[in-house]
C-alpha cells in the first residue's frame, strides 16, 4: 500500500497524478502539491499548499510518500531532488547539476558540442551589439533567438527577419523579458519536421517513450507567439531507420555523456529533435522533465504501471521494467484564456461542459482551475487540456474536439488545426 506526491499545478501534473492513482500499488491516495481544480474534485487525490521546497520534504516525510514526482522544471533547477535525497525519500527527477541541460541553453550546448551531438548553428551572445553585427553579417538567414535562462517554454523567439531579430535582442537584452537576460543564444533555424522523444533513465538505462509532437504557436497554421503548447499528439511516425538514426547520433551519447560527467539521477530527458529535409536529425533543446503538453498525449496510452516504471527508474532497475502501451493514437487539444501568453489576469470565470465531455475515450486534465462549491472556474492562462484516445489519429483528433465543443468559458480559445493533417516525418 503506497502514497505518492505529484508536485506541480499544471496538466502535465494531473495526467502523471491520474496514471498514478491507476496503480495497484497506489492503495492510498496521490497527494498533489499545489493541484489544480482536476485534482481538487478527484476522490483519490488530495491538494496539499505548497510552501517551500524544505516543506516539501517534510510533508513527504510526515505523511509516508513512497514515490514524489516533480513536474515543473523550476523545482528541479532550484534543487528539490538533492533534498529529497539527503534526507533517503524517493524521488523521480535529476538533481540540480544534471537539471542545468534545461536552466541553462548555454550549458546544454556546451555538453552537446563536448559530445558530438548535432545541433543547428548556433553563436552565445552576452552583448546587444554584438548580436546585432552578427544577425547583420547573415542577413538572409531566419534564426530562434533563445534566452539562456528558464522563460515557462516561451524563451523562444522566431525571428525569420533581420528586423525581428534586432527586437528579440532587444526584448531578451535590454528589457531583460526573461529572467536577469545576461546572455541569449542565437540558433539557425532549420526547415523540417520537429519532433519530441522523452526517455525514461536511471542513470545507467534508458526506455524511450513514443514520439510525439507539440504544437508551440498560439495560433492556427503555427501563428502568433510562443506559448508553453497548445496541443499536441503521440505517436509520431518514424521509419527504424530514422529513429535508430536519432538514437545513435543524439540519445545514447546523450545518456553516455550524463554518465561520464556525472550529471546522474532517474527522471526523464526530453529531446527536442528537428529533421530536416534531406533527413538529418539535430538536437533544439533538452529538458529534464516531462513535456507539456505531450504528457497529456503519452499517459493515456501507457498501458503500463506508472508507478512501477518510474520506482524502478528510481531504484536502478529500469532494464528489469516491462512497458506497454495501448495501440491507436491520442491526440490532445488546450484551452486557453483570453490574452494568453501575453496579458491574462483572468479569475473565478466559471466553466460549462468538463463533466459532459468525459467519456471512455477521452480525458480532461486541469492546468489553472480551481473547483469551488462543485464547479470548476478557469484563473490563469493555460486552463485544460482534452486528450482522447482513437484508433487512428484522425479519429483521435475527431474526439478531442468534439468534446473540446461542449467545453466554455469567457474568453477561451484554442487551436482548431492540431493534427489538421496526419504529419509525418523524413524518412
Amino acid at each position: 500500500m503506497s502514497t505518492a506526491l505529484v508536485i506541480g499545478a499544471g496538466g502535465r501534473e494531473h495526467a502523471i497524478a491520474w496514471a498514478l492513482v491507476k496503480s495497484p500499488h497506489v492503495l492510498r491516495r496521490v497527494y498533489c502539491m499545489p493541484g489544480n481544480g482536476g485534482t481538487a474534485s478527484s476522490p483519490r487525490m488530495e491538494n496539499i499548499p505548497l510552501t517551500s521546497l524544505e516543506g516539501c520534504v517534510e510533508f513527504a516525510a510526515a505523511h509516508g510518500v513512497d514515490l514524489t514526482v516533480v513536474g515543473p522544471e523550476t523545482y528541479l533547477a532550484q534543487g528539490i531532488v538533492d533534498r529529497f535525497q539527503s534526507t533517503g525519500l524517493m524521488i523521480f527527477g535529476p538533481p540540480r547539476a544534471t537539471a542545468r541541460l534545461e536552466s541553462s541553453k548555454a550549458f546544454a550546448l556546451e555538453f552537446a558540442h563536448r559530445h558530438s551531438i548535432p545541433t543547428p548553428s548556433t553563436h552565445l551572445i552576452s552583448d546587444y551589439t554584438t548580436g546585432i553585427d552578427y544577425l547583420m553579417e547573415q542577413p538572409e538567414k531566419r534564426w530562434f533567438i533563445k534566452a539562456d535562462e528558464l522563460c515557462g517554454g516561451k524563451g523562444a523567439i522566431f525571428a525569420p527577419t533581420l528586423v525581428m531579430g534586432k527586437e528579440a535582442l532587444h526584448l531578451l537584452l535590454q528589457q531583460r523579458a526573461c529572467g536577469l537576460g545576461k546572455q541569449v543564444l542565437i540558433q539557425e533555424a532549420i526547415d523540417g519536421e520537429e519532433v519530441s522523444i522523452m526517455v525514461i533513465t536511471d542513470g545507467q538505462h534508458y526506455r524511450i517513450l513514443p514520439l510525439a509532437r507539440d504544437y508551440k504557436r498560439l495560433k492556427n497554421g503555427d501563428r502568433g507567439p510562443n506559448t508553453g503548447g497548445m496541443g499536441g499528439y503521440a505517436p509520431v511516425s518514424l521509419s527504424p531507420q530514422m529513429r535508430e538514426r536519432i538514437e545513435r547520433r543524439i540519445i545514447a551519447p546523450t545518456i553516455q555523456g550524463m554518465a561520464v560527467e556525472g550529471l546522474s539521477g532517474a527522471g526523464i530527458i526530453y529531446f527536442g529533435i528537428i529533421i530536416d529535409r534531406v533527413g538529418d536529425p539535430y538536437l533544439l533543446e533538452y529538458n529534464v522533465r516531462f513535456g507539456d503538453p505531450e504528457t497529456q498525449a503519452l499517459l493515456p496510452l501507457l498501458k503500463s504501471d506508472l508507478y512501477a516504471l518510474l520506482t524502478a527508474a528510481c531504484e536502478g532497475t529500469l532494464d528489469q521494467a516491462s512497458v506497454e502501451w495501448y495501440p491507436g493514437a491520442c491526440a490532445c487539444v488546450v484551452a486557453s484564456s483570453a490574452g494568453y501568453p501575453v496579458n491574462y489576469g483572468n479569475e473565478n470565470l466559471l466553466i460549462s461542459g468538463v463533466n459532459v465531455a468525459k467519456d471512455d475515450g477521452t480525458f480532461i486534465f486541469h492546468a489553472a482551475t480551481s473547483y469551488i462549491d462543485g464547479r470548476w472556474y478557469a484563473r490563469g492562462g493555460r486552463i485544460l487540456a482534452v486528450a482522447a484516445r482513437g484508433e487512428s489519429l484522425e479519429q483521435a483528433r475527431e474526439r478531442a474536439y468534439e468534446s473540446m465543443a461542449r467545453i466554455s468559458f469567457a474568453g477561451m480559445h484554442y487551436r482548431r488545426d492540431i493534427v489538421a493533417r496526419e504529419e509525418t516525418c523524413v524518412a
